[in-house]
């Protein structure tokens, strides 16, 4: 006669099952918050750091920033507004006293960039992500081709779009501006640092 298994076996399974969907990425490496210092701002969506907790040949990173698309550095807006230099400049302004910001590294883009979110704190909330706050600013766009890691997520960063249209924020100051990746196509722009 064969011995089935007891019900503790099929629970001990089923756990392992749903801690490597689950937990496993929190604790990949790609998923830590590391604390880093900012080198140098490109322009709204790409920064330079240094992050001493990672190995040696990773320690700089040039970070672009998910979930959203910051204006060009030379873009103006219909009527004129330097939009891409007022993007840039706010960032510096968001990032002016911070000695120390969070990185949570994602992947590498196209260009070699690593791609990730960088946090004004070590508090993991979107509302502490530099991307929200310069959608929120009207600085940035939510790039069409974002995919958001819920629709809570979603949901945040549209309305923080709203707000910025609705209380006249950044570009929604002007007369608009094309997308910053319609920019780039047009003018051929290239995102690599």
């Amino acid at each position: 006669m064969k011995k089935l298994h007891s019900p503790l076996t099929y629970f001990v399974v089923l756990f392992i099952f749903w801690a490597k969907l689950y937990l496993v990425p929190h604790f990949d490496k790609r998923y830590v918050l590391n604390q880093c210092t900012i080198i140098k701002i490109y322009d709204g969506d790409t920064v330079k750091l240094y992050c001493p907790e990672r190995s040696k040949e990773e320690r700089e990173v040039v970070l672009r920033l998910m979930l959203m698309d910051a204006f060009e550095k030379d873009q103006l807006s219909y009527d004129g507004k330097r939009i891409g230099e007022e993007s840039t400049l706010y960032l510096k302004k968001l990032l002016r006293n911070k000695k120390k910001v969070f990185v949570q590294l994602e992947k590498k883009d196209k260009y070699g960039r690593s791609l990730g979110h960088l946090l004004l704190s070590d508090s993991e909330s979107p509302f502490e992500r530099v991307s929200y706050q310069m959608v929120k600013a009207g600085y940035a766009l939510i790039y069409p081709q974002t995919v958001f890691a819920s629709k809570e997520e979603k949901k945040i960063y549209d309305q923080a779009l709203s707000y910025a249209s609705f209380t006249f924020n950044g570009v929604w100051d002007t007369q608009g501006a094309q997308a910053p990746w319609s920019f780039r196509k047009t003018n051929k722009v290239s995102k690599k640092r």
